[in-house]
């Protein structure tokens, strides 16, 4: 997560914040550039996970996460920046209008009701599809596999109760997906996770 080192108001009222300077590229620019597959991908999704995760640890939503809010250093260090419209979880209730990002602000968001942890997931939904494919919007059926795609529909799951309840629980269902154990968002029976251990057996032997 970004540093923040100071704010405060200006002489004529107007707000500022003073944060760390991050050099690097956005998410998407930083894994096109680099040609990253789609493990090395899910990897740096992960630990962005890590990163909301430990901000809502300390009780805030940031509430605009997109891929130009997270850069990655040529280290490939990721850092979640730009807390501008941050709010903490105490202070968001419905009826306020806070500054938004159309494409991947959550349905409660632009329907100007109430926020909670679940909204950045829907977030992060759609900054994990646009890692994957390019693309905000769905790609044709079968694009990406339906283990990846449960994911996704899972973080952007209309109602925010439906929706993974923490990034913890998002973070887990990635790390599964890249051990080819079975995913909690697939609430697959047990012919699929026979699937999913034989899977692991071929690659295992």
């Amino acid at each position: 997560v970004g540093r923040l080192i100071d704010g405060s108001a200006t002489s004529d009222g107007h707000l500022y914040m003073v944060m760390d300077l991050v050099p690097g590229r956005s998410l998407t620019d930083y894994a096109q550039a680099n040609r990253l597959n789609q493990r090395q991908r899910l990897t740096l999704f992960r630990e962005l996970c890590a990163a909301v995760g430990y901000a809502q640890s300390k009780l805030i939503l940031h509430r605009d996460i997109k891929p130009t809010n997270i850069l990655v250093s040529d280290g490939g260090r990721l850092k979640l920046v730009d807390f501008g419209v941050a709010a903490f979880l105490s202070d968001v209730s419905g009826g306020e209008s806070a500054p938004l990002t159309l494409g991947y602000a959550a349905p409660e968001q632009l329907a100007g009701e109430s926020v909670s942890t679940t909204t950045d997931i829907y977030a992060l939904g759609i900054v994990l599809r646009e890692l994957l494919t390019g693309e905000r919007r769905p790609r044709p059926k079968n694009a990406l596999a339906k283990d990846l795609q449960a994911i996704i529909d899972r973080c952007i799951a209309m109602a925010p109760s439906d929706r993974y309840q923490s990034t913890d629980g998002l973070k887990a269902d990635v790390e599964r997906y890249l051990g080819n154990l079975p995913v909690s968002a697939r609430r697959g029976g047990y012919a699929y996770r026979l699937i999913k251990f034989f899977s692991r057996y071929r690659v295992t032997t």
